[in-house]
């Protein structure tokens, strides 16, 4: 066993055997305890390696610098290998397909159009094919699938431009969303998806623009309501799916990105409701209350029953932004804006208030991380 992870086991040992305060650090220490001997049984007597690890940092047996002790030991050498080739892969495939939307732009005009659509279309096919035959399972046929969906927006893009169709933008991005659909079920590729999704809220996010904002159907902080309620909707479809077993889902960041967008898209209309001036469009009182109910159930849920700190973390720098941005309302109506000594009284009471609240959210961070164990979750 490493020797970083020696300590701990003694400082475990030390604490299972002092007398205990009360009940509640009882349950800690068990808890601890159960997690330790999950580690080891985990490990199957062979030593701690990088799973054994995190779930002893989860248990808040390691502290954030022993853990980065313990990674560095346990850490074999294929797990690099195995994250730079995946690293060179995206980096290449991206590069790759950023070349040859260039290449179109740059070489328009020049380009016949037979050409246009010839090198557009072998360059799906051979994508797709290759796939096919690599594995679409495996990490090259999942970039090559996933190079074959953004070279059939390209298409796409050249059919709009070379036949004049004046289709809408939100018609093009609806139907790659559709054609790329099977790709994306068979390459069950998390990034996949994410190209997926991201192509798809642009697809909503137009229609509300070009169709329904423009007809009186819908406001501003409506579409974007609508867009966190369906970045909710895909953050829990993507728990009860990790929750069956699914492995290529289970990355953290597939928690992290629809919980970001979440809070995003209904913190927006929120602080356009705090700071009255509609610099886009204009919030309402029910746009606050969504904000806070989308606070309220990040706290519910990744506190409890599903902990993940960077998530909590994530709803409380939005919090801590929302409440600056309240203080600087109150403020301003308060003082007033409208002379030197109003606007710097009122800048010096806001720097004040923002360090306050930033100091309250640094505090509140600590006390969670030490109650989570900062635990990574899953």
């Amino acid at each position: 066993m490493p020797p970083t992870l020696n300590s701990e086991h003694a400082a475990l040992s030390t604490s299972a055997s002092a007398p205990n305060q009360s009940e509640s650090a009882a349950n800690v220490a068990n808890s601890k305890r159960h997690a330790y001997h999950w580690a080891m049984d985990a490990s199957h007597g062979s030593g701690v390696e990088l799973p054994e690890t995190n779930i002893l940092r989860d248990a808040g047996l390691l502290t954030a610098k022993r853990y980065l002790d313990a990674t560095w030991q346990v850490r074999k050498s294929d797990d690099w290998s195995t994250w730079a080739r995946h690293a060179l892969l995206a980096l290449g495939a991206g590069h790759l397909l950023a070349g040859i939307i260039f290449f179109f732009a740059y070489n328009w005009d020049d380009l016949p159009v037979l050409a246009k659509f010839a090198l557009v279309e072998a360059g799906i096919i051979i994508s797709a094919l290759s796939a096919f035959f690599l594995g679409m399972d495996r990490p090259a046929g999942q970039a090559l699938l996933i190079g074959a969906s953004v070279l059939t927006g390209v298409l796409l893009a050249v059919i709009g431009q070379v036949y004049q169709t004046g289709a809408d933008a939100y018609e093009l991005f609806a139907t790659w969303v559709l054609l790329i659909l099977p790709w994306t079920l068979a390459s069950r590729s998390a990034a996949h998806w994410l190209v997926w999704l991201i192509v798809t809220y642009l697809a909503i996010g137009l229609y509300g623009l070009q169709v329904l904002i423009p007809a009186d159907r819908l406001d501003g902080t409506e579409l974007l309501l609508i867009l966190g309620a369906v970045s909710a909707a895909l953050l829990a479809v993507r728990e009860l799916v990790c929750r069956s077993g699914v492995p290529w889902l289970a990355a953290r960041w597939t928690r992290l990105v629809p919980a970001f967008a979440t809070l995003l898209f209904t913190f927006l209309p929120a602080i356009e409701y705090v700071i009255g001036e509609h610099l886009f469009f204009e919030g309402e009182p029910h746009d606050m209350i969504a904000f806070f109910a989308v606070l309220a159930a990040a706290a519910s849920v990744y506190t409890t029953l599903q902990k993940d700190y960077a998530v909590i973390a994530l709803a409380t720098g939005f919090g801590a932004l929302f409440l600056m941005a309240a203080g600087g309302r109150l403020l301003v109506e308060a003082i007033g804006f409208e002379d030197i000594p109003q606007v710097l009284a009122m800048l010096g009471l806001l720097a004040a208030w923002c360090t306050l609240v930033t100091g309250a959210a640094v505090r509140l961070l600590s006390t969670l991380h030490a109650r989570m164990g900062a635990g990574t979750g899953g």
